[in-house]
């Protein structure tokens, strides 16, 4: 597979919070008003919601306009203010600091604007849970094959990941008589079971990925699949659940409630409820041929209509450029069932480039057996580079889907690196590793942008792929936004999480770009010498995973050597040696874990070596 993009259509739950110095919760927005001579900027971790202290905070798209004094840096409550005669009306502001990802807003008139940033090796913890599901049913060649699907209640951001399941769990590699390695979503309950010349695998237990330090729960859906059409999906180097939901019949499902996730668990067992399971209707209008449709019943437990603890009761899929009705099941609100409310979506993802995605729902609240119409789909901005100018074509779909309400796009480099999950080979498939560099936010209407010019004073917000070794190159992602369930939606104020709880419809896409504007580029950090990198071998294995081993030739002279690692913004992650070190050669291993002993997450990494007059750089690759 390759070039496979670890990119999954999800929109960040932020949540809007204070302007004091204490943290909150990791979030952004605007309000307070037009800009008229005074502007109050927090910048926050997005992560943690705690105030960043030494942020750069410009006004403006380039140094000294609109204003003289319109860069500033934030004080420990991670705010700055400006005032000037000439701060009226819309601004373009941006954010960052030195190893994190720069955020900047385009033509925002509100006088007080909460930012958040990330750092590039920020990153959710999860927790691995296994369990059995408890009383899937099943009959030996019966004709289909019975499994459960394992999944956590999600928030309306995540709902467009119900059709990538993999997003949730580890991919195991499962060995199948007459079939052989196949990876399966960690997510799948198999139990032991005989279907003519296919013998099942008896994959005991399920494994899913929990956000540690969170209260979460679990429910579990038992169903059947026609052998033939499982056969069908194996055999490569992961299943395809897609082509396998149109097939997949809903019988039974279970629910655990209340899980405090503190760290890895096992034995967290569910058992099957027997409850009624009528069938439903999505009514898909207006699919795009050349597209996958993924159509998703899902209900609320809290009964908020999208805004509560979210299940998948049905879903269905079907190839794009037709319209259908598709029928999925859903659950009777009765027992831990009993406040569900009920919606439907539908996304299309792109089969040609395997880039664009679409996503629709309809929210509206109704009963079980209803037919819910999922028609008002976007369409997948074309995403371009006019010279400096960064241009797409607007995602508006005249006449079905009505206006956007709201763009946000981003830029990353994307490394391509050999891929090592399970059931890949890793001399033909590959992994796109995606990191983001840069956000922006703008107005629906808008459908171009210019970079801001930060100065001399301010690192660049992007890394030249050129002076990076391989095949790094930058992505520009586009997403087109339609809050519908915010019909007076104010551009000038809002809150970032409205870009989840808000939204009916998402478009999305992406282009990769070589020919960037030099100007905005920062090299490899210290000024790497990349014609003499074989006094620092590349590490083996690279990628890797655990940890990866690095050869060094330290030459005839005695000295000074330091060696560092480096994440892709120029930001030390590790120093691995440092000091006096004997001539020639030696190995060093590094373990994949930063100065404080956490694990850093997957993507790129420069290790510099150093003896005073020359540096030498090598890049290695951590895949998870």
């Amino acid at each position: 597979m390759p070039g496979r993009l670890i990119a999954p259509l999800l929109l960040f739950s932020m949540l809007l919070g204070g302007t004091s110095a204490e943290a909150v919760d990791p979030n952004g927005g605007f309000g307070g008003g037009p800009i008229a001579g005074t502007l109050n900027v927090q910048v926050i971790d997005g992560l943690t919601g705690a105030p960043i202290e030494g942020a750069f905070c410009q006004v403006g798209e380039a140094p000294g306009a609109p204003f003289a004094a319109n860069l500033g840096f934030t004080n420990a409550g991670g705010n700055v203010t400006f005032n000037d005669a000439a701060l009226t009306g819309a601004q373009t502001v941006s954010v960052g600091k030195e190893g994190y990802k720069y955020f900047t807003v385009f033509d925002m008139n509100a006088n007080t604007m909460i930012l958040p940033i990330l750092e590039y090796d920020a990153e959710v913890q999860k927790s691995v849970y296994d369990g059995v599901v408890n009383g899937v049913d099943f009959s030996n060649n019966d004709g289909s094959f019975d499994l459960a699907i394992v999944l956590p209640t999600i928030g309306i951001g995540q709902i467009t990941s119900l059709a990538n399941f993999g997003a949730f769990a580890p991919i195991v590699l499962d060995t199948f008589p007459l079939i052989g390695e196949t990876g399966v979503p960690g997510i799948l309950y198999m139990p032991f079971q005989v279907e003519f010349l296919f013998i099942g695998v008896d994959r005991t237990p399920y494994f899913i990925n929990l956000e540690t330090n969170t209260t979460q729960d679990l429910f579990a859906l038992n169903g059947r699949i026609p052998t033939d059409v499982l056969l069908d999906g194996l055999g490569g180097a992961e299943l395809d659940f897609l082509s396998l939901a149109q097939d997949f019949t809903l019988r039974e499902f279970g629910i655990v409630e209340g899980l405090s996730v503190t760290g890895d668990a096992s034995g967290v067992d569910i058992d099957l409820t027997a409850v009624d399971i009528p069938d439903t209707y999505i009514d898909v209008q207006n699919t795009l041929p050349g597209f996958d449709v993924f159509a998703i019943q899902v209900g609320d437990l809290d009964g908020l209509t999208g805004l509560g603890r979210l299940v998948a009761t049905g879903f269905a899929g079907f190839e794009g450029g037709i319209d259908d009705i598709v029928e999925v099941t859903t659950i009777e609100p009765v027992g831990p069932f009993a406040s569900m409310d009920y919606f439907a979506g539908a996304v299309q993802n792109d089969t040609i480039e395997g880039r664009a995605n679409t996503f629709a729902s309809d929210r509206t609240s109704r009963a079980p057996g209803d037919t819910a119409t999922v028609v008002n789909f976007l369409l997948p901005p074309q995403p371009d580079l006019l010279g400096p100018t960064f241009a797409w074509n607007s995602a508006e779909n005249p006449g079905i889907s009505g206006a956007v309400d709201l763009h946000q796009a981003d830029i990353a480099l994307v490394t391509t690196v050999p891929d090592t999950t399970p059931g890949a080979d890793p001399q033909v498939d590959t992994l796109d590793l995606a990191t983001t560099l840069w956000e922006f936010v703008m107005t629906g209407s808008d459908t171009d942008f210019t970079i801001p010019n930060l100065g001399p004073n301010i690192l660049p917000g992007l890394v030249d792929p050129a002076s990076t070794p391989d095949q790094d190159r930058l992505t520009f992602n586009v997403f087109g936004l339609r809050l519908g369930m915010n019909p007076s939606f104010d551009y000038d104020d809002f809150d970032l999480v409205d870009r989840a709880t808000e939204a009916t419809q998402i478009a999305w896409n992406s282009a990769t770009f070589l020919d960037f504007p030099e100007e905005l580029w920062t090299s490899v950090p210290g000024g790497v010498d990349r014609d003499a990198i074989r006094a620092l071998n590349p590490g083996r294995p690279n990628p890797f995973t655990g940890e990866t081993v690095f050869q060094l030739n330290l030459g005839a002279k005695e000295g000074r050597f330091d060696l560092e690692v480096f994440n892709i913004a120029g930001r030390r992650v590790r120093t691995l040696m440092q000091g006096q070190r004997a001539s020639g050669e030696m190995t060093v291993t590094w373990d994949g874990m930063d100065a404080s002993g956490r694990r850093v997450p997957a993507g790129s990494y420069f290790l510099r070596l150093s003896d005073g007059e020359r540096v030498h750089a090598t890049k290695v690759v951590k895949t998870r």
